[in-house]
């Protein structure tokens, strides 16, 4: 038998109540891609997703059905420092204008989050080098290779 500690935590509500978008589903203006060259975005991903899942306060690990063996998944919960004032922009932390002050926790409601598996890829499996992989980054001298191929609703990724 093993003797274990556990926190239980219990929320009081207060009179301060404000509406927020919150966790991983926050609205994105997906017009701004279109500015944005697929390279920077694929550098993006490439560095810092690894870094994102050893951060707890980003990502913790979640085990799921189905994933044991050369498999990983991790649940990205969003925080606090992504949750937004809901306003005509999305400009407004909730960390700006001192409204938690006083606070000793905050509760977020009906916050969406991602929930990400990572499946080995079988020895055989390979890309079609010509449509599915393209060079990034060699305006930045920092050439890399990234291949992606949807497959049965999911992404395969490569370098």
């Amino acid at each position: 038998m093993t003797d274990k500690a556990e926190f239980v935590y219990f929320f009081k509500s207060s009179k301060h109540q404000l509406p927020v978008f919150s966790g991983s589903g926050v609205p994105l203006d997906e017009s701004l891609l279109a500015f944005i060259p697929a390279s920077y975005v694929g550098i993006f991903f490439m560095s810092w997703i690894p870094t994102l899942l050893d951060v707890p306060k980003y990502a913790v690990s979640m085990p799921i059905d189905g994933c044991e063996e050369n498999c990983t998944s991790a649940f990205l919960p969003g925080s606090i420092e992504t949750t937004r004032k809901i306003a005509p922009y999305l400009n407004q932390t909730l960390m700006e204008g001192g409204f938690f002050r006083n606070s000793d926790t905050i509760q977020i409601h009906n916050a969406p989050g991602v929930l990400l598996r990572y499946d080995t890829l079988p020895s055989s499996f390979d890309f079609d080098r010509t449509r599915e992989c393209q060079l990034y980054g060699q305006h930045l001298n920092d050439t890399l290779q990234m291949c992606i191929r949807e497959v049965n609703g999911s992404l395969a990724v490569g370098k």
